[in-house]
């Protein structure tokens, strides 16, 4: 069975994501595996610098297995009774998230890895990190990062931003998405925004037949495409979302791609205090 692998860091927004992917497995009827890193620092002396006592080390160790077990009690308890109950694991191990998460998904079968955000901004105390941003560009498996206000509610529509930049990477994360989007019986909004100065009759066309074809090909019914104009993408993907009413918002990240201008380029202000639905995140 596929599982959930949720990280929390114990903090409100990190609770508010693990609820928020527990009950996204009940849905898909997966299994759930809670994590944590402790940070340590290292037990090695160095130049003026004292030892971690050992007893330390456990104890922080201890610490992190013991709040997984309170996070995955409250986990349960939260369960409707006529509702399915994934199984639920915890790990905790000292070191980087970003190593624990990959060392992770190298011996599970895992389907998704959810995160929360910080802030009141939604993702951009998230995005604008450095930890953050080493976590988007090394997982290896789709990223839901979870804003700490999302309501709890069953995912019914996914706007999915390609820009046709990377057609290969395109169809490979068009179809995973579609796999979700059939168990959850959600609708799929194929959505491309250009800048006017790309508004020829020729891309217009390439670009709705190529979304044509992918819904065709795909034997998913639930399938429409948006085509919009506006000249800068982030205010184009906001206003989308708000006009659809949408539950998540899926990209894919890649070098040259707008997700990759979006946390590393000028969008990432605006459209991180901007984005109050969950973001999915697809590697490339």
């Amino acid at each position: 069975m596929k599982t959930v692998l949720i990280s929390t860091d114990f903090s409100a927004g990190a609770a508010h994501a693990a609820e928020y992917g527990y009950h996204l497995a009940q849905q898909l009827k997966a299994d759930v595996m809670l994590c944590n890193a402790v940070l340590i620092p290292s037990d090695i002396p160095q130049a003026g610098m004292m030892a971690w006592p050992v007893d330390n080390y456990n104890s922080y160790l201890d610490s992190s297995t013991n709040q997984l077990e309170i996070l995955k009690d409250q986990l349960v308890i939260s369960t409707e009774k006529s509702a399915f109950k994934p199984a639920i694991s915890c790990i905790t191990d000292a070191g980087s998230i970003n190593d624990l998460v990959l060392d992770i998904i190298n011996k599970n079968e895992v389907a998704f890895v959810v995160m929360g955000t910080h802030g009141s901004s939604g993702l951009s105390t998230f995005l604008i990190g450095n930890h953050s941003r080493s976590m988007i560009d090394y997982v290896t498996r789709p990223l839901l990062l979870v804003p700490p206000k999302v309501s709890m509610k069953p995912i019914r529509k996914i706007v999915f931003a390609a820009d046709f930049k990377n057609a290969k990477d395109d169809l490979i994360s068009f179809y995973a998405l579609i796999l979700l989007a059939k168990t959850l019986h959600a609708e799929i909004i194929l959505a491309h925004i250009y800048p006017e100065k790309l508004n020829s009759p020729d891309d217009n066309e390439w670009v709705k037949q190529s979304l044509t074809n992918l819904a065709v090909s795909s034997h998913y019914t639930n399938i429409s495409f948006k085509y919009l104009q506006n000249n800068k993408t982030d205010n184009g993907l906001k206003a989308l979302c708000i006009e659809e009413d949408a539950d998540v918002l899926a990209m894919i990240h890649q070098p040259h791609t707008f997700i990759n201008s979006l946390l590393h380029g000028s969008h990432t202000q605006y459209m991180a205090s901007h984005t109050d639905i969950p973001l999915l995140i697809f590697p490339g």
